[in-house]
């Protein structure tokens, strides 16, 4: 033990990498490496970079603020690089890189200029409208050395800042909500997921939003990127390691005193605990280079385990009998604890065998941490309660035990036995028919509402690009990436002009290729060369002497060879606006990135892009969604072997009847909890399937220990009650977890070993079953009918045949009240398909609107239709496919964001609002038909819903948002019903 101590104590000195990353938890995808590597990267350089808005009423002041934050955040070694810069240089790069090559470089503008009839009059035309127009001060620093201003055209062509924004003194500034909103984006030096830069990144933004605040009165600073997710997960796992640590302990040593009675029993109990937790600790962090909080928060969990094997002794112990020692006891616990720790070792070193790296992990902390706890009761148990105990009647507990065995043991009971387990199973298999996965990996961590709100508004004010889809481009050489670039770009603007996508950022508009650039110079050099053009006339006209002209020829001849190469542009400071979309040289040659914005199906994407060769679009949630899906399967592929492997070794000792009958009592603990779970909570996913493993160990220590007839059944009984109620105590607080992930494992676990304890009796007698019996054939068929059935039910259900609806639900969640948030749901979440018309009534600001609507609802999509008084469609909101579009006819704005409108439909409509944070449903009814829905902070009502009708969506409601003072009455009429009226032209009032 001194050397486990030691050895913890050297790692824990050398510091300890701590992860809080899902991904991490999952092996790289088995897809191209290199693909894989590349998106990997591209996922990386999105991780690190961090929005910030600095907000004021005066323009002016935000962009000073913008400027002034920037210059903080650049002198602290936290960030690579942050834009805009501290000066002007990033203007005068982008002037001394590109200007050179002006020849080569046309935007889009020119080359229409120079595909049409006029050709190169029509630059000097264009050259004289800037001339002339209001862009004439830009237009003047450039005539000298570029007459046609193509340097100009190019430079305008380009969106560095995205489309909602414009440029004021180098710095992004958009306008929102009557104030001038200026963007800074800052690329950190380390990775998002370590703590040390998360503490150094936090820090260093709020002394600068300090700052700022002091400097500059009146502007606010709002930031977003992953690292704040990051920080709050990671506080939040460590919250949690506190509380399930030492709620599970308290509950333990409550427990153990109240049954024991006993302080030194007590300090004898949690001891094997203890040096399971600091054996697996050192272990672990001994052989693994960081370790992922989740398992930190599993392991915490663990003392209900290990405590286990000090219960049966501690039971024997506590129990009167006629003599007793040390030797004594170990002799009747021992064969039970050590057949229970082999099989569940054997269950946790199965997760040694998957591909994941977590649970690998997790497979040696178990391990090693059983078996530590094994060896303290084995070694120094027999030493430690040597002496007889002095208690002279056995607990209550233990008679409450051997009341229950008695009646598992009855005649009667025993004659309902087989009737009962085949009830049991196939409740477990109509439960396995009803189970669904949701393998979306969005579903295994919840983020702080707030956070998600305000990174959903910061993302959307700067462009809204879309980090986890994007396009990959790779080639044998950096020139025909580059062509390849091209095409993509060529392709993605025709999904843009037809409104299916928002719009694309490429290198092809910054880095074009030497053909490209070749090709633009021999339009350039073929339009000056037309013999029937009048360009040099026009352009003396406009006040050129001819030696300026006769210039502009020569320069245009001799740049034949100018190109603009990889080389000189990744060394400029200009590339640094696009440096993300270099991914640089691979295995294959080299690669680069097309970001897209606005997405409205991927697959639409991927058509227009399938016949080209080294392009492949990316969705890394659905492919790590994918990946979820599979190996979920896997899970249960493992969970299935151990159930088998460990009845091949049971077989040894119970023969091959003996270990089916120990058998039936896990397996149909697995089935029942995955099944009632799946069918009961909702849908499932890989968490879930590796809690089971967990059921498994706890399941087969149960069903042994019941089995074995070396010791009093009875005080075995007890001590699994105690062990039963630890587990529960450890592993059922994480079910109490906000974190999806933890909390599936709990909710697993706490029913499993319920169960588990319930069914253990059914081993009763197993012991006695004969190794060469054909009815253990026959008793077997139910353990491996039901692991088939698991297998077939994760293969009928996956993730990947049904994925997830909302392609980004981070940008539904919907601040309906101070510091309350709704996840706005999936239309298939109503239940049910809608066609309804109504007349909706706003009572808000002192004024009153009428108007006609009508509302659609079926599993693909939500409509609502506002119409205008002569009928025709005023708006329309969509919910579709996980995007919110909405259509104003009016000319005008909405009154409300759509998604505040749909969230007040599904408030009132939606049968259920599972994500719901921050304030409390309740419902009441009222006399007759009327009842209401009160939605409250505490004991105060924030928004309350009262209907006439028992139905929602027939008859007349009234939402009442007391906080933000407005009142909606709606009469909604189902379509079909006998008093539905199509809404007539000039029904609405206006």
């Amino acid at each position: 033990m001194a050397v486990v101590v030691v050895l913890l104590g050297v790692r824990l000195a050398r510091g300890v990498s701590l992860e809080t990353g899902l991904l991490s938890l999952m092996p790289a995808a088995d897809r191209d490496p290199v693909l894989e590597q590349l998106a990997l990267a591209s996922s990386s350089q999105a991780g690190r970079t961090m929005l910030l808005v600095v907000k004021h009423g005066d323009e002016s002041e935000a962009v000073a603020g913008a400027r002034s934050l920037a210059a903080a955040l650049a002198s602290s070694r936290a960030f690579t690089h942050v834009v805009p810069g501290l000066d002007d240089n990033l203007g005068r790069a982008m002037y001394s890189l590109y200007f050179p090559h002006r020849y080569h470089l046309l935007g889009e503008g020119t080359r229409t200029l120079l595909a049409s009839r006029e050709g190169a009059e029509a630059l000097v035309a264009r050259t004289a409208d800037h001339l002339y127009g209001p862009e004439s001060s830009a237009a003047s620093r450039f005539l000298e050395e570029d007459p046609l201003l193509l340097f100009l055209a190019w430079a305008q062509g380009l969106d560095p800042a995205g489309g909602r924004l414009r440029i004021r003194d180098g710095v992004p500034v958009a306008t929102v909500e009557r104030e001038a909103a200026a963007l800074v984006t800052a690329v950190m030096a380390g990775d998002p997921f370590d703590e040390a830069t998360q503490v150094d990144v936090l820090a260093v933004v709020q002394a600068a939003r300090a700052s700022l605040a002091s400097d500059h009165p009146g502007v606010s600073v709002a930031f977003t990127g992953l690292v704040r997710f990051a920080a709050a997960a990671r506080e939040d796992i460590a919250r949690e390691i506190s509380i399930i640590g030492l709620g599970s302990l308290a509950g333990i040593l409550a427990l153990v005193l109240l049954v024991f009675r006993s302080p030194r029993t007590l300090l004898v109990g949690v001891l094997p605990g203890l040096v399971g937790l600091l054996c697996a600790l050192a272990v672990s962090l001994w052989i693994f280079p960081a370790m992922h909080a989740l398992m930190l928060v599993v392991g915490a969990s663990l003392i209900g385990v290990c405590i286990d094997y000090a219960f049966h002794f501690m039971a024997a112990h506590r129990v009167p009998s006629g003599s007793w020692d040390g030797e004594f006891g170990l002799r009747a616990v021992r064969p039970g604890i050590t057949l229970g720790a082999l099989t569940s070792m054997m269950a946790y070193a199965a997760l040694a065998f998957t591909p994941f790296p977590g649970l690998r992990q997790m497979a040696l902390f178990s391990s090693v941490g059983l078996a530590g706890a094994w060896a303290t009761v084995v070694c120094w148990f027999p030493l430690l309660l040597d002496a007889p105990s002095r208690r002279t009647s056995a607990p209550r507990l233990h008679r409450l035990a051997g009341r229950i065995l008695d009646g598992w043991a009855s005649p009667s009971a025993r004659r309902w036995l087989r009737p009962v387990g085949i009830a049991l199973a196939l409740a477990a298999l109509v439960g396995l028919t009803r189970t669904r996965f949701d393998d979306d990996v969005r579903r295994l961590q919840r983020a702080p509402a707030s956070l998600l709100v305000e990174d959903a508004q910061l993302r959307e004010l700067a462009g809204g690009v879309d980090h986890s889809r994007f396009v990959l481009v790779e080639a044998a050489s950096v020139e025909v990436m580059l062509q390849r670039q091209e095409e993509v770009a060529s392709r993605l603007k025709g999904l843009v002009d037809q409104g299916r996508l928002g719009a694309y950022r490429s290198l092809a508009a910054v880095l074009p290729s030497k053909q490209r650039q070749r090709s633009e110079h021999a339009s350039i050099v073929s339009a000056l060369r037309d013999p029937v053009s009048n360009w040099a006339a026009h352009l003396a006209e406009l006040g050129f002497p001819e030696a300026a002209i006769g210039e502009l020829e020569r320069d245009v001849e001799a740049s034949g060879d100018t190109l603009l190469t990889p080389e000189a542009w990744l060394a400029s400071p200009a590339s640094v606006l696009h440096r993300s979309l270099w991914l640089g040289a691979t295995d294959r040659g080299a690669a680069s990135l097309v970001q897209l914005e606005s997405v409205s199906s991927l697959a639409e994407v991927r058509s227009v892009l399938a016949d080209l060769d080294g392009v492949a679009a990316i969705d890394r949630v659905a492919d790590v969604s994918d990946l979820f899906s599979r190996y979920r399967w896997w899970a249960l592929v493992f969970v299935s072997g151990a159930y088998l492997a460990i009845l091949l070794l049971l077989a040894v000792r119970y023969g091959l009847r003996g270990a089916a009958v120990v058998m039936v009592p896990p397996v149909l603990t697995a089935a029942l909890t995955l099944g009632g779970i799946g069918a009961v909570a909702g849908p499932l996913n890989v968490m879930h399937c590796l809690a089971l493993l967990l059921v498994l160990g706890l399941g087969v220590d149960y069903a042994i220990f019941v089995a074995e007839d070396g010791a009093d059944r009875t005080t075995t009984y007890f001590a699994l009650i105690l062990s039963a109620l630890t587990t529960m105590l450890s592993f059922g607080l994480l079910a109490l977890s906000p974190t999806p992930a933890v909390r599936a494992i709990g909710l697993v676990t706490l029913a499993g070993t319920s169960l588990a304890l319930l069914l253990a009796p059914l081993a009763i007698g197993a012991a006695r079953g004969s190794r060469s019996d054909r009815q253990g054939r026959t008793t077997a068929v139910l353990p491996v009918t039901l692991v088939v059935a698991v297998l077939c039910t994760s293969c009928r259900s996956t993730g990947s045949d049904d994925p997830p609806r909302f392609a980004t639900p981070e940008t539904h969640a919907v601040e309906i009240a101070r510091d309350a948030y709704y996840w706005l749901q999936d239309p298939s979440s109503l239940g049910e398909s809608l066609v309804a018309d109504q007349s909706v009534v706003v009572h808000h600001a002192g004024g009153t609107h009428r108007f006609q609507a009508r509302l659609e609802c079926d599993p693909e999509r939500l409509v609502v239709v506002g119409l205008t008084p002569g009928g025709g469609r005023a708006f329309v909101l969509l919910m579709e496919r996980g995007r919110i579009t909405t259509e104003d006819h009016t000319g005008g704005r909405l009154p409300f964001d759509a998604r505040y409108m749909l969230a007040d439909i599904q408030l009132a409509f939606w049968p259920h609002h599972p994500d719901l944070d921050g304030l409390v449903l309740r419902e009441e009814r009222g006399a007759g038909e009327g009842w209401s829905r009160l939605f409250l902070r505490g004991n105060e009502p924030v928004i309350e819903v009262s209907y006439e009708s028992p139905r929602p969506w027939d008859g007349r409601l009234v939402l009442d948002h007391l906080e933000r003072g407005y009142t909606l009455e709606v009469t909604s009429v189902p379509a079909g019903s006998p008093h539905h009226e199509t809404p007539r032209p000039g029904s609405a009032d206006g």
